[in-house]
């Protein structure tokens, strides 16, 4: 019998037995891998966090269905993409009727504190939120121009003309 095989055939043992040791060792090993796989997956750090723990949970829960003629990262990877597709099932896409109602709490997006946030914070937001932010005149508000000079290094008002011949 191979290496990895008495590995696995080892590792099953030991979650059956519910072995504290084993499953030390294997949160150890794969402390680095599976919450990245977990953030690639989420794009959120924190619900990585919480489905590293959770996937642990599960391991634990569920050993008794590891099949040792499979490796266990397999295994593992599998119910940490389970978990995160059930998480993300659960997000709720932002609705149209949210866009044209941001006064809407619950939908409106996440601005940053305009107290604080730096200009370029400010008009990452705005982009993200697919609003820039215009002034009453049709043109962009000087957080605005600035953020965009900083980032393109040039101060081309181009998009300013096109939303006014629009308005007109």
């Amino acid at each position: 019998m191979n290496s990895i095989m008495q590995e696995t055939q080892a590792i099953a043992r030991g979650l059956r037995r519910r072995d504290p040791d084993l499953l030390d060792e294997l949160i150890n090993r794969y402390q680095y891998r599976l919450p990245r796989y977990l953030w690639t997956l989420t794009g959120n750090r924190v619900a990585a966090e919480d489905l590293f723990q959770e996937t642990w949970i599960r391991v634990i829960e569920k050993s008794h269905l590891y099949n040792p003629q499979w490796r266990f990262e397999t295994w593992l990877f599998s119910i940490a993409r389970n978990l995160a597709i059930d998480l993300l099932r659960q997000r709720h896409p932002e609705s149209l009727d949210a866009l044209l109602h941001p006064r809407d709490e619950r939908a409106a997006p996440q601005w940053p504190d305009l107290g604080t946030a730096t200009p370029y914070e400010t008009a990452a937001a705005s982009e993200r939120a697919g609003r820039p932010d215009y002034c009453s005149t049709g043109q962009l508000s000087w957080e605005h121009a600035e953020a965009r000079e900083a980032r393109t290094g040039s101060s081309s008002p181009s998009g300013q003309f096109a939303l006014q011949a629009s308005k007109r």
